[in-house]
């Protein structure tokens, strides 16, 4: 059985068959340029060009009118029937530009003037985009009105080839108005049906409204389904479409959080930005926002920072574009009814007075001469003023983000200060409490609190003090935990502490629990491994492990060692809790021995930190498994 046509391809040989009577009838004009300029209006509004596409449908329109005036018989039926299509296709450009008054006054002549003509292909068509306008400004009922019109139509006249336009509008419309169970039947009778007529724009269109459907419920399925759309539009080449879709893929998976999946989307909408989009389009703004966001994320920020400014400089030239647009058209528009003016008074002085005739077009021409000197002259001023105004306001933007720059550093060193007063304000209330406290245990509990919240006051006071963008440098301080323990002790000897720890700096999220981990070692090796007549000898070390993903920090005293039930985990205190929960905030583990004293080895990964220039083996976060063994 012979697979019926879409609904582009009826349209398509419908208007095949007006070329072909162009090309037939002995009239004049350019009838062939005719057939050109209608689908280059159809490419225009593919690609978002929509006010070009007015332009020419406009001049098409026209072309027709005066082709209908120089013949002396009635208007043929495929003109009128070409004049709707041009018509439809001009509310199609209003609708793309969101400029709702004019498509719906268009639509509703446009409904008058086909259903006199009997196109009821076409009536269709205008009741979808009516019921498309009346969603947009949050009218169900009035949706809902042309949506039947256009079902009854489809039934009456049997016009099954627009069935899937209708199930994805009836789709849209149930997702918008709250039924999500009837969005998802139309969406997969519209799925169907397309199939059926192999009509591969509705077909993509109804995987769209299933991947909205399954937005929520099932983020998986509902990318499924958009990818899919992004397929069809790929084959078919609807490359804006495509774009449209690789954009919500991308955002998607940034909200996801799987931003190298929506780097490499990004990738690809940032190519097919540049087919077809101009360097003025919101989408290719929309592209560079998204990728700076993803980099942004990632770390890259200089990167982001280029993309942001791309992204803002296409905005600018958006703007630039819709300004110099309007006013092309208004002046082209003038210009126009100008020179049919005077055409007119030319025609009606030829019969009086021929030589006065030519010599008033001499100075016509010579008057457009002038005027279009005027008009060059005028341009190339307005461009260099819009060049000398555009670089001022950059200059200004990077004069206010350096000034923001400036006020953040201040602000976080400011941050970082008053968080280290306020814990050190705790730790005072602390130290008084300990004055009133007799019970050892007590004592001993608000002591390890104290150099807890020390510990984490250390972090925000090398912060502030250093200033380096968010991280600490471990070595420093793990001497100023150790330098603390050391004054506020009373052994008889000083202590040996011995740091081999490189020059490694970690942002807070690792900086914190890494720091509160080696706080509770110093603070046991204080408590428990003092009980002999020697000093006191710490050693600790930081390694970086073969992977390179991977730290290991190896603590070791001269004490006594840990007891037999703490090594084999069934004993340990809240000093112990804290160590194992601290590393695996990090991803890591916790090995305890005992050699010639207490060794503890700590390993772990850096936490929300990436590469970046400038600063040793930085690493960003990975899947790679902690090794089994020391």
């Amino acid at each position: 059985m012979k697979r019926p046509y879409s609904p582009v391809a009826i349209r398509h040989r419908f208007v095949y068959v007006i070329a072909w009577c162009l090309a037939t009838l002995s009239l004049p004009g350019q009838t062939d340029s005719m057939w050109q300029q209608y689908h280059q209006a159809q490419h225009l509004i593919t690609i978002a060009q929509n006010d070009s596409a007015l332009g020419v449908l406009r001049a098409l329109d026209q072309d027709l009118t005066d082709l209908a005036g120089a013949t002396a018989t009635p208007v043929p039926d495929w003109m009128r029937t070409f004049r709707l299509l041009i018509r439809l296709e001009r509310t199609e450009a209003l609708l793309k530009k969101r400029d709702n008054a004019a498509a719906t006054v268009a639509l509703l002549e446009l409904i008058d003037d086909a259903t006199a003509a009997g196109t009821h292909e076409i009536t269709v068509q205008a009741y979808l985009r009516m019921a498309h306008i009346h969603q947009r400004q949050q009218r169900p009922s009035d949706c809902w009105k042309y949506l039947d019109l256009a079902g009854e139509l489809i039934d009456t006249y049997g016009l099954k080839s627009l069935a899937p336009q209708l199930y994805n509008r009836s789709a849209a419309y149930h997702r918008h108005f709250g039924d999500p169970a009837l969005s998802l039947q139309y969406a997969q009778r519209a799925l169907a049906t397309a199939r059926e007529l192999d009509d591969t724009h509705q077909l993509a269109l109804s995987h769209f409204n299933l991947s909205l459907y399954y937005e929520e419920s099932n983020p998986r399925r509902g990318e499924y389904h958009l990818q899919e759309a992004a397929e069809y539009y790929r084959h078919t080449g609807s490359a804006t479409d495509y774009l449209i879709m690789t954009m919500v893929l991308t955002g998607l998976r940034i909200e996801d959080g799987r931003l190298e999946d929506a780097l490499a989307v990004n990738d690809s909408a940032l190519v097919y930005a540049g087919l077809v989009v101009s360097p003025d389009s919101f989408f290719l703004s929309r592209v560079y926002d998204d990728r700076a966001t993803i980099l942004k994320t990632l770390g890259r920020t200089d990167s982001a920072w280029h993309y942001l400014q791309l992204a803002r400089a296409a905005e600018l030239r958006q703007l630039e574009t819709a300004i110099e647009d309007r006013a092309t058209e208004i002046e082209a528009h003038y210009l126009a009814e100008k020179q049919r003016d005077l055409i007119a008074r030319q025609r009606e002085q030829f019969a009086q007075n021929r030589n006065q005739q030519q010599r008033r077009y001499l100075f016509f021409i010579f008057g457009m001469a002038v005027v279009g000197f005027a008009l060059y002259k005028h341009s190339r001023l307005q461009a260099a003023k819009a060049a000398l105004g555009k670089q001022e306001l950059i200059e200004a933007q990077n004069q206010q983000l350096a000034q923001s720059l400036r006020e953040q550093k201040m602000l976080q060193g400011e941050v970082h200060h008053r968080v280290k007063n306020n814990l050190q304000i705790i730790i005072g209330l602390l130290t008084l409490q300990l004055k009133e406290v007799d019970d050892p245990r007590a004592r001993a509990s608000l002591e390890a609190m104290s150099g807890r919240i020390y510990s984490m006051a250390s972090v925000h006071e090398i912060l502030y003090r250093e200033g380096r963008a968010g991280e600490i440098n471990f070595s420093q301080y793990a001497r100023q935990i150790c330098n603390h323990f050391e004054l506020l002790s009373k052994l008889p000897r000083a202590s040996v502490i011995e740091l081999s720890t490189g020059d490694y700096w970690f942002n807070l999220d690792t900086a914190i629990p890494l720091g509160t981990m080696f706080n509770e070692l110093v603070t046991n090796s204080y408590k428990y491994a003092t009980n002999h007549q020697g000093a006191l000898h710490l050693y600790v070390s930081l390694t970086e492990e073969e992977d390179g993903k991977t730290f290991c920090l190896t603590y070791r005293d001269n004490g006594a060692g840990f007891p037999e039930d703490i090594l084999a985990g069934k004993g340990g205190g809240l000093g112990t809790y804290l160590l194992k929960g601290m590393s695996r905030q990090l991803r890591g583990r916790v090995v305890l021995e005992n050699d010639g004293g207490a060794v503890t080895r700590i390993y772990f990964r850096r936490k929300n930190q990436h590469k970046s220039r400038g600063r040793k083996k930085r690493y960003s976060p990975a899947s790679a498994p902690i090794p089994a063994t020391a």
